[in-house]
């Protein structure tokens, strides 16, 4: 009677280590996310952006005392619920960038995705340098980041409503672009 009970005892026992152990790599803020939350976010994307009949689009012009010289950005709808924004535009290159494009994309009002490019004028460098920044989101949480071809997995950053790429889906005419692009105090 001994043996069946060190059989369970040692059962147990791998049971109990099986179950630190994934505590434990789940806990680990700094891992992976799995590849296959990226991939579906990557084929949401793909997904938005070949939707055929095309999506409804809003767009609005705009340009601020902040530097933007011409801009414009354009809401695509799907019955009603934003899926993708895109920001594009040209500076004066000394208080705002010289050019960007920023595209948001959505699934159920969340924000999955952001991929942001802008060039600029480097006056310490004395050139103009480009910037690009992939962003992936699962319920408001950054999970992967490219930054100029270097890919980080951040920990523990979320966003919030308060976010200007939430902001963006309020807008119904160009006035409401100023609010959310106000120029600070120079």
């Amino acid at each position: 009677m001994k043996k069946p009970e060190r059989k369970k005892t040692g059962r147990l026992f791998l049971q109990n280590l099986l179950v630190m152990l994934l505590a434990l790599c789940a806990s680990n803020g700094n891992a992976q996310p799995p590849n296959s939350t990226i991939e579906k976010i990557k084929k949401e994307v793909e997904n938005i952006n070949s939707v055929k009949p095309k999506p409804e689009v809003n767009s609005f012009p705009y340009k601020n005392k902040c530097g933007v010289r011409k801009a414009r950005i354009a809401m695509y709808h799907r019955n009603e619920d934003v899926r993708k924004i895109v920001d594009a535009g040209v500076g004066d290159g000394d208080k705002a960038a010289t050019s960007w494009n920023y595209e948001y994309y959505y699934k159920k009002g969340q924000l999955i995705f952001s991929h942001e490019t802008k060039r600029y004028f480097n006056n310490e460098t004395n050139r103009e340098e480009r910037e690009e920044i992939k962003q992936y989101f699962v319920a408001n949480r950054l999970i992967k980041q490219i930054e100029n071809g270097k890919t980080t997995y951040p920990k523990n950053i979320f966003i919030n409503k308060s976010d200007t790429r939430y902001r963006l889906k309020s807008i119904t005419k160009t006035s409401d672009i100023d609010p959310i692009y106000a120029c600070p105090d120079l």
